[in-house]
Formats: C-alpha cells, sequence, structure tokens
C-alpha cells in the first residue's frame, strides 16, 4: 500500500467521524449560564444543524407548556402561545450556519425553575427533541440544631434545621462517645424529614428530627448534623433522669412496740441496679440513719414501653428514743441519682424523761429516778427525797429489863437504884436485828442519793 492509498483511508475515516458527529448534534439545548440564579437573566438556547429552510418547526416548551413555535414557511414566522409571555421572555434567531433559536428569562423568578425542551420536525426526518431542567441554584446558609423537649424515655430527641440552598443538599446525621475519635453515621430509620421549597428566593429548607434511645455505652454521647463540612453538634448526657413520684406511706398505729408498715413508691426508667431505703431522725437523734426493716414485700410494673413502677414494703416497731419521728425512703435509680419522701410520725406512749436524764435513764414507774444495781439487789428501794438522812436517824429506845449479854447477879447484892443506873455500854456488837440492819438501811439510802445526784 503506497502513501497516496494510506492519505485516502485516513481521509475517509475522518469524514465518517465528522459525519457521524454531526449527525449525532442535530439537536441540542444549552442553558446559559450553567447555574443561573435569580439575579440575572438566562437563556434557553436551542440549536440544530438543519438549515431553516428545510424546517417544518422548531418549538421551545417550559415543562408542558408551549411558549413559541418557528415556521419559516408561515408569517410571521415566530408563532407565540400566549403574547402575554413576551413580558416575561425576548426571542433571539439566528439562521446562518446553523439554526439557533434563544429564549431570554428576562427577569427570573422561582417558578421559571422547570425543564425545558426544545422541539424539531424537519422534512425527510424524524420529529427530535432534546430537554434541559433549569435550577436556579441558591448555596447552603447555616444549621441550627435544637434540643426538643425531653420524652417519658429519655430519648435523645433533636431537630436540626438545615438552609439545604437548590439544588437541596443532603443532611447527615452521626453520632461519637468521647472515647471514640470518629464519628458513626446514624440509621436512617431514627430520622423524620420535612423539605419546604420557598417560592420567593428557590431555596429549600430540610426540618429533620431524630428520636434515638441510647445504649448503655452511650451515655455520654456527641450528636452531630447538617451539610458536609457545615454542621452543628450537641453532646447529650444521658443517665437522664431522676425518680419520679415519689411516695412513703405507713399504716398500723404508731406507738412504742407496735408495728408499722411503711410502703414506699416511685417511676424509674431502668429497672436494673435500683436501690430503695429507709431512713429515720428524731428529736434525740438529729442525724438521719438507716432503719434496719424486716422487708414484707418488693415488686415492679412496667407502666409502659419507658416507666417502670417500683415499690418496696417493710415493717417498723417505734422505739422509746422515736420522739419527734421523721421516717425517709429513698429511690435511686441505675444512674446514682435518687428522689426522697419523707413522713413525720407522732410516736405515742412514750415515757417523760425528766430533764437532765439521758435516753438511756428511763423511771421504773415507783416514783425513784432510775433502776440502780444496788436498787435490784435490794428490792428496788423507794428513795424518796423525803426519807430522812443518816445522820439524823434515832436509835429505838431498848426494850426494859435485863440485856441478854448482862451478866448474871448473886443472891443478897443489892439492887442499884434506876436513877443510879449505868449508862448503856457502846458496844461494837449490835445486835444484827436492829442496829446492824438499821446502819445498812441507811448507808443504802445515802449511795441511792448520791446516784440521783450524778
Amino acid at each position: 500500500m503506497n502513501l497516496l492509498e494510506i492519505l485516502l483511508l485516513f481521509c475517509g475515516f475522518f469524514t465518517v467521524l465528522i459525519v457521524s458527529g454531526v449527525s449525532s448534534q442535530d439537536l441540542s439545548i444549552v442553558v446559559d449560564p450553567p447555574k443561573p440564579s435569580l439575579s440575572q437573566s438566562i437563556f434557553i438556547n436551542c440549536t440544530t444543524d438543519v438549515m431553516s429552510k428545510k424546517i417544518q418547526s422548531f418549538s421551545i416548551y417550559r415543562g408542558k407548556e408551549e411558549i413559541l413555535t418557528f415556521d419559516p414557511t408561515s408569517r410571521p414566522r415566530v408563532q407565540w402561545s400566549d403574547e402575554s409571555l413576551k413580558d416575561h421572555f425576548t426571542f433571539f434567531k439566528d439562521l446562518k450556519k446553523q439554526t439557533t433559536l434563544s429564549l431570554q428569562v428576562k427577569n427570573p423568578v422561582c417558578t421559571d425553575g422547570n425543564i425545558y425542551k426544545c422541539l424539531l420536525s424537519a422534512k425527510n426526518k424524524d420529529p427530535k427533541e432534546a430537554q434541559e431542567r433549569v435550577d436556579f441554584y441558591v448555596p447552603k446558609n447555616g444549621v441550627e440544631l435544637t434540643q426538643n423537649k425531653a420524652t417519658n424515655c429519655f430519648n435523645v430527641d433533636i431537630t436540626c434545621i438545615g438552609h439545604a440552598g437548590n439544588p437541596p443538599e443532603t443532611m447527615g446525621w452521626f453520632k461519637k462517645t468521647p472515647d471514640h475519635n470518629e464519628f458513626a453515621s446514624i440509621d436512617a430509620s431514627y430520622i423524620t424529614a420535612n423539605m419546604d421549597f420557598s417560592t420567593e428566593d428557590c431555596s429549600n429548607t430540610r426540618k429533620e428530627r431524630l428520636v434515638y434511645k441510647p445504649t448503655e455505652d452511650e451515655r455520654d454521647l456527641i450528636i452531630k448534623c447538617g451539610f458536609g463540612d457545615m454542621t452543628k453538634e450537641v453532646t447529650m448526657r444521658m443517665p437522664g433522669q431522676r425518680p419520679q413520684d415519689v411516695t412513703l406511706m405507713y399504716k398500723g398505729k404508731p406507738e412504742v412496740g407496735g408495728e408499722l408498715e411503711l410502703n414506699c413508691t416511685g417511676k424509674i426508667t431502668e429497672i436494673h441496679n435500683y436501690t430503695i431505703i429507709f431512713y429515720k431522725r428524731t428529736e434525740m437523734n438529729t442525724q438521719i440513719t438507716k432503719i434496719m426493716a424486716a422487708v414484707k414485700d418488693e415488686k415492679s410494673v412496667q407502666l409502659d414501653d419507658c416507666t417502670t413502677m417500683v415499690t418496696k414494703l417493710v415493717t417498723y416497731s417505734p422505739t422509746q428514743e422515736d420522739k419527734g419521728l421523721e421516717l425517709m425512703c429513698r429511690i435511686t435509680g441505675a444512674d446514682r441519682l435518687s428522689s426522697d419522701a419523707m413522713q413525720v410520725i407522732d410516736v405515742q406512749g412514750l415515757f417523760v424523761v425528766p430533764t437532765g436524764i439521758t435516753p438511756d435513764h428511763v423511771p421504773d414507774g415507783d416514783g425513784d429516778d432510775m433502776d440502780k444495781d444496788n436498787e435490784m439487789d435490794h428490792d428496788d428501794k423507794n428513795t424518796d427525797d423525803n426519807m430522812p438522812d443518816e445522820s439524823t436517824v434515832v436509835p429505838e429506845p431498848e426494850p426494859e429489863g435485863s440485856d441478854e449479854d448482862e451478866e448474871p447477879k448473886t443472891e443478897g447484892e443489892p439492887k442499884e437504884d434506876k436513877g443510879a443506873k449505868e449508862k448503856p455500854k457502846t458496844d461494837t456488837s449490835v445486835s444484827e436485828n436492829s442496829s446492824g440492819m438499821l446502819r445498812e438501811y441507811c448507808l443504802l439510802i445515802f449511795a441511792t442519793a448520791l446516784l440521783v445526784m450524778v
């Protein structure tokens, strides 16, 4: 194959390419500028390589509405579907090397955003159609994030409002915990979305709501929403709720030695690891102390998907120390947040404790101050203040006649006068039935008086 044949072959090949390229571009439509906005005019340019004398009709549509038709055989050659459209559009044509119809939108409004079509009918050719959508470009502009009022379950409930622009951007939702570096996408099943279109500025506003119940590992959760690099985030600290509607009720007669039933109830959201504890405080002991009460019953009832009613029933017997009794129950949830309820109870049957006597010293009812060891040893002797002091005790007079220890007298020995009778001898061996018992009794009185004074 010589050089000439090779050149002819290449020329034929390029001719085929050129012809096929021209035929594939029989009809085209171009929007200028490519990203139209409301601030400037736009042009819809329909172009065909078919010469105007071979055109039967050349029309431009906005959606399903015909705007105008070019027919070279009719007069006038440009037919408007409605003369009022001339106020909004301007028509240009170029019939030189190609046939070009240009439609200018002079003052665009949002309703001009639509699908524009060019329809061409030519002699000995099938009808052709080309179309292009016109969307007025509006940039996205900010994100607002709002935390909604907590639901019964204390879920994450967030609304994200984004000015999505036009064409509207897609909003994304992401989450992570403080111990993770990367955000993870939130499943779309937790999200409800709405979008509003503004006919004033052709912008779209996305309003999406996330309702999501965190897992146990997501107590401190960071939520992020928005468009690409334009996002907002919020940290949700979830161990969210104190026990609600905590009440303390009692049954029984509040008296010393009696038995009270204490019933504590409340509502919680997490059924595991909760506690119900009873406490008390009295006038004698102003510190709140835990009651070691006997548990009769403890149960829980599921009220709905989010709330559980918990109840604990215990018994408690008031004591002499329960003057001014204040009972309290405390319910603590799994998140260690707690709520209390309190009852003040007037306990009956309390002994009146004299001023200055501690509660441990309780009167024994016999008129003295207290039971002491020596009282118990001596049949609880009365220590009335009217009893005589040991120094004032007068010994009982001795009976007339001779003493049993007196030595016998011999016969013929004269009897002594009564006036000359010897003074009684002071003997250390006093009779056990008289002086000894009296001394012990006096000592007992003295010791008891000392104890009372202490």
